[in-house]
Parts: C-alpha cells; structure tokens; sequence
C-alpha cells in the first residue's frame, strides 16, 4: 500500500468511527436519561477528554521541549491566559488567539 492511499484509509477509518461515536448514542438512546448524575456526567465528558488530550501538549508546544523536560516559560505563559480567559468565560478564538499571542510575545522577549 502506497503512502497516499494508507493516508487515505487512515483519513476513512477515522472518520467512520467519529460518525459511529456520534450517531450510536442517537440510535440507542431515544430519550433523556431521568438519572441527574449520569447527565450531568455524560454533558462533562467530552469536555473533560478534550482538557485531558490537550492540556499536556499545550506546556510542550513552545521551543522544542519535549517530555520529560520542564515546560517553557512562553508554554506555561500562553497556558495560564487561556486558562484565565477560560474562566472568564471568553469564546474559543479569542482564548486561542490570546493564549498564542502570549506564547508568541514571550517567546521573542526570552
């Protein structure tokens, strides 16, 4: 198998299995659960698995570091804006452009 079609069949398996993941729940699940908690936790987990697929890789993403090596500081800078502009309840692109504008301007000032 030649690169362009083993990157076309992963491209496919990928998007075969997102759509699964999206549509089961819909087809199995025809009503709200009654249960809160369950819910409530099933509103929190895709939030939950993004944060903790991201968050490593943000302290990484700035200068080279790679693992087990601390973090830069331009990383650490940009991960507390978001965090910061998170909290404040500011939409995504303003917390990804904010957060890599900072990384960005630390990066040229270390």
């Amino acid at each position: 198998m030649n690169d362009r079609a083993h990157l076309l069949a992963i491209i496919l398996a990928t998007a075969a299995i997102t759509y699964l993941l999206r549509a089961l729940p819909l087809a199995l699940f025809r009503r709200p659960f009654e249960n809160r908690f369950v819910a409530d936790f099933l509103d929190a987990l895709p939030y939950a698995l993004l944060s903790a697929m991201i968050l490593p890789d943000i302290f990484y993403a700035v200068g080279g570091a790679a693992y087990p090596s601390p973090p830069t500081l331009p990383a650490a800078a940009g991960a507390v804006t978001a965090l910061a502009l998170g909290f404040l309840r500011r939409s995504l692109p303003v917390v990804a452009l904010a957060a890599t504008a900072v990384a960005y301007i630390c990066a040229l000032l270390t």
